[in-house]
């Protein structure tokens, strides 16, 4: 956990970490209240998403005191470590703190603002619904096999169909997080 002290009252601290949350790239989707924040990435290469938290809290000298700090949404990560979320908070944190103080700084819209952490979507259940997708469309494809459809098709041919099949089942099963996720039209390209 690291501590950032910025020169303000909670009020400003929590529009500084919400202004930080949307220059951080990784956070996709995040909610600021009054004493505490919640920034998610959604579900990235080889895991199912972190979250950094932030707690707000006034530490009695006319400041804030805003401690940070990464969790994983889910302890499956396909043997990779996660992305260290919580220095590029905490550098950005302190480079619009310090614009603050500068004069100011370009405010960004705050598209990526939910109503409450409740909103914020599950890394399990993200990885429940790509399991869940993924399962069905190679027990259907198995279904059809065993059915002698497929049998039409034999040799190097239907090696490179059944690789191309898989390929949109995981892809199909990736749209589907995103959907659920929220992240979508953030992760297509415009």
């Amino acid at each position: 956990m690291t501590t950032v002290t910025v020169d303000c009252g909670p009020g400003e601290a929590s529009d500084l970490v919400r202004q930080a949350f949307e220059r951080t790239d990784a956070i996709r989707l995040y909610h600021v209240g009054t004493d505490r924040a919640v920034g998610k990435t959604g579900t990235r290469r080889f895991n199912w998403g972190e979250r950094v938290v932030v707690e707000i809290a006034a530490n009695g000298q006319g400041g804030t005191d805003l401690s940070v700090r990464q969790e994983d949404e889910v302890d499956l990560s396909f043997g990779w470590s996660a992305t260290p979320l919580e220095p590029q908070v905490v550098d950005t944190l302190r480079t619009v703190a310090d614009l603050t103080g500068d004069g100011g700084f370009e405010r960004l819209p705050t598209d990526g603002e939910v109503e409450s952490v409740s909103s914020l979507p599950s890394g399990t259940v993200a990885a429940g619904l790509f399991v869940g997708v993924v399962f069905t469309y190679v027990f259907a494809s198995n279904a059809l096999t065993e059915f002698e459809v497929l049998e039409l098709l034999d040799g190097p041919l239907s090696y490179g169909l059944l690789a191309l099949w898989y390929a949109f089942i995981c892809t199909t099963a990736l749209l589907v997080v995103w959907l659920y996720e929220g992240t979508l039209k953030q992760r297509l390209p415009t």
